[in-house]
C-alpha cells in the first residue's frame, strides 16, 4: 500500500505547502498573518503574552458575561470554548438586549454537554479494553496518526496567539479541520459502546432546539448590531 500512497502524499504536501510558499516568497513572512499587515489588533487586548493563559478555564465568568470582556479574553481555553458554541464577540447579537444573555449561557450549558459527552464516552472506550477490538497493530497506528494530527490542528491558535498575543489570534475557526479529524475518530473507535448513540441522538436534538433558539434571537437583534458588521460581508436590503 505504501507503494500506492506515497505519492498521494507527496502531491498532497506540494498543494498544501505551495500556497504558503508563494505566501512567504510575496511577503518575507512564513504563516503571514493579516495582523502582520493591519496594526488595528496592537490595541486589543490581552496584548502581552504574559498576560495570556493557556491552561485556564473561566466558565463562571462566562455565565455571568456570555460575550467578550477582559476576564475572559486573555483565557485561550476560554476564548476557544466561547467562540465555538456562542457569538461570542457580538457580531449578530446585540449585548444590549437582555434576552442575549440567556441565550448565551444556554449556548455555554450545551457546550459542557458536548465536552462531557466526549470525555465521558472516551473513557468508557478506554476502560473497555480498546485494544481488544482492534484488528491488528496497523489499525491503532491509524487511529494515533490521526489523532496526532488532529491534534495538530487544535494547536494552530496556541502558535498564533503566542505569535500575536491578541484576542483576534485565538480563533475557533483555526481548528475547525482538528474538531472534524477528532470528531470522525471518536464515532469510530466509541461505536462498539451501545449507549454511545443514544446520548448522541439525544444532545444533537438539543443542539437542533439551541439553533432555533439562537436563530430567532438573531432575528431579533438584527437591527442593533448590522452598524456593528465589519465589512460588506453579504449584501442586506435597506428598505
Amino acid at each position: 500500500m505504501l507503494t500506492t500512497l506515497m505519492p498521494i502524499l507527496i502531491v498532497v504536501l506540494v498543494f498544501a505547502s505551495s500556497d504558503e510558499l508563494w505566501k512567504y516568497k510575496q511577503t518575507g513572512h512564513f504563516l503571514v498573518s493579516n495582523q502582520d499587515y493591519y496594526d488595528y489588533a496592537e490595541n486589543q487586548f490581552p496584548g502581552s503574552l504574559n498576560a495570556v493563559s493557556f491552561s485556564s478555564f473561566k466558565l463562571n465568568k462566562l455565565l455571568e458575561n456570555p460575550f467578550i470582556s477582559r476576564e475572559t479574553s486573555a483565557s485561550l481555553p476560554t476564548e476557544i470554548f466561547a467562540r465555538i458554541f456562542f457569538d461570542y464577540e457580538w457580531r449578530f447579537l446585540d449585548p444590549n438586549q437582555y434576552f442575549t444573555y440567556y441565550v448565551g449561557r444556554l449556548g455555554y450549558l450545551l457546550g459542557i454537554i458536548w465536552l462531557l459527552y466526549f470525555s465521558i464516552s472516551t473513557y468508557f472506550w478506554v476502560r473497555s479494553n480498546y485494544t481488544q477490538h482492534l484488528k491488528s497493530k496497523g489499525e491503532l497506528i491509524n487511529y494515533i496518526s490521526l489523532f496526532l494530527v488532529g491534534i495538530l490542528f487544535m494547536l494552530v491558535p496556541v502558535v498564533q496567539t503566542i505569535r500575536l498575543p491578541y484576542f483576534s489570534s485565538m480563533k475557533a475557526m483555526f481548528i475547525v479541520p482538528g474538531i472534524i479529524i477528532l470528531g470522525a475518530l471518536h464515532a469510530t473507535i466509541c461505536k462498539n459502546i451501545k449507549a454511545v448513540p443514544n446520548v448522541f441522538y439525544l444532545i444533537t436534538i438539543l443542539n437542533f432546539l439551541y439553533g432555533v433558539v439562537l436563530l430567532v434571537a438573531i432575528c431579533l437583534s438584527m437591527g442593533g448590531t448590522l452598524d456593528y458588521l465589519h465589512g460588506p460581508l453579504w449584501p442586506y436590503p435597506t428598505n
